[in-house]
């Protein structure tokens, strides 16, 4: 490539060499909040996925009997039906299990009023003893302030992670590819959308030598105000003075967005284990 680039640069007659390959794909970092927003905030299939499971958990009865008499603990079973004043126990199951599915560790918090409050995970600081065999304790922080638990006050529920003795690994991190794909064909179906169903192209202006820095703006910033955007989709471009348009992008039926999208949903509904029909994924 050198080699070439030195060739065309020696030449004495003027001359246009462009060259373009194919970059790394930026792939969402496997932080909660980033996981957070990409999966559970803006795909409609792992939104779905995380609550249909969260919801029908939160819906099984639960008894609680102690294991001397095998009566039920009237102390417990209050405590479950009502864990904390703002909220019932479906609703307190279902935010136990929506931390689980999408951090792959859920924190369950008992106050000194007997109350059960699920902690943000992102919250939480786990801190070893000193021989990092075993918990110590944990560090609630929010903003500034930092609160210390101890490890009888917390429980601790986490997926199983090979590569953390800590933190457990969520389903959501698992199939963050499948989502970025997903995400991304969406944003280019609405880009194309905004821009009157046209894939990208470029403008060719001969002698586009004679033009100054100021020209060659001006031609940009026009092309932009009358062309693109909804409410200039199926206007006719006018070309004349040696303008020629060049379409160089892909339309969606060329990529098969449709079949990509529904490989990438698929995916993320074997992330979940969720048959692919449960959450609107039609050929099953």
């Amino acid at each position: 490539m050198l080699n070439l680039l030195k060739y065309f640069s020696a030449r004495k007659e003027k001359t246009f060499f462009a060259y373009q390959g194919i970059s790394d794909p930026q792939w969402t970092p496997g932080r909660y909040d980033a996981l957070s927003e990409e999966g559970f905030q803006k795909n409609v299939f792992v939104f779905r996925a995380i609550n249909l499971i969260s919801r029908s958990i939160s819906s099984i009865p639960v008894l609680v009997k102690n294991c001397d008499d095998k009566n039920e603990d009237e102390f417990l079973a209050k405590i479950f039906k009502k864990p904390n004043e703002f909220q019932t126990k479906s609703s307190f199951l279902e935010s136990l299990v929506n931390y689980l599915l999408i951090s792959g560790n859920a924190f369950v918090h008992c106050n000194e009023d007997n109350e059960l409050h699920c902690l943000r995970t992102d919250r939480i600081q786990i801190i070893p003893n000193k021989f990092r065999t075993a918990v110590d304790s944990y560090t609630y922080c929010v903003d500034s302030s930092k609160f210390s638990i101890g490890k009888k006050d917390l429980l601790h529920l986490k997926f199983f992670n090979p590569l953390n003795d800590w933190y457990g690994f969520s389903p959501l991190q698992a199939a963050s590819r499948a989502i970025d794909q997903h995400n991304e064909m969406s944003k280019h179906n609405l880009s194309i959308l905004q821009n009157g169903g046209r894939p990208s192209g470029c403008l060719v202006v001969k002698n586009a030598e004679n033009l100054t820095d100021e020209q060659r703006q001006q031609l940009r910033s026009d092309i932009r105000d009358a062309y693109e955007g909804t409410a200039n989709a199926g206007r006719v471009m006018v070309l004349e003075g040696g303008l020629e348009w060049k379409e160089m992008g892909l339309s969606p039926k060329d990529l098969d967005f449709n079949t990509g999208k529904n490989l990438a949903a698929r995916e993320i509904a074997q992330a979940f284990g969720i048959p692919p029909v449960l959450i609107g994924i039609r050929g099953d």
